[in-house]
């Protein structure tokens, strides 16, 4: 289930013939990061003239930036640090770059309002904190279920 400000949002019935391209790039126990786009199929959106016809088209067009209610940790050693320090090393750049991201999302109406550059940044943020996801299938991970909160989307 899917809530933005608190508020529940209704379940989405695709028409039939519609296909969408989900990738989750990052999945830990409060944030998710998920890009999308049409592959395929039709789009009411753009049947509709509420897109453009090439608006959407690529893979990656859309991306969504979630997180859930109460936030816990998780963590991978990387390669090359020493054993003791390696989680905490992860964790703690996970955290910042969480920290940046949900900065970066900020103050643009849940990402209406985000310009060119405000674009780049939230998808630079998301690039990175994806290399370093603690989960090691995200889209069949447990970790998904429950509600979360949209707090940005292109």
């Amino acid at each position: 289930a899917f809530s933005i400000l608190g508020l529940r949002l209704p379940p989405v019935a695709f028409p039939p013939g519609t296909e969408r391209t989900w990738l989750l790039t990052y999945t830990d126990e409060d944030t998710r990061l998920v890009r999308a786009g049409v592959d395929g199929g039709r789009s009411t959106a753009r049947d509709l003239g509420l897109l453009s016809r090439e608006e959407g088209e690529a893979a990656d067009s859309y991306l969504f930036v979630l997180t859930r209610a109460t936030p816990s940790e998780s963590s991978r050693a990387p390669a090359g640090l020493p054993s003791p320090l390696a989680p905490l090393a992860r964790a703690a750049e996970r955290r910042r770059l969480k920290a940046q991201l949900l900065e970066a999302c900020g103050g643009q109406s849940l990402g209406a309002e985000a310009g060119a550059e405000d674009l780049r940044r939230v998808r630079d943020l998301s690039d990175r904190l994806a290399a370093l996801t603690p989960t090691a299938d995200p889209a069949s991970s447990p970790l998904l279920c429950g509600t979360w909160d949209i707090v940005w989307t292109t």
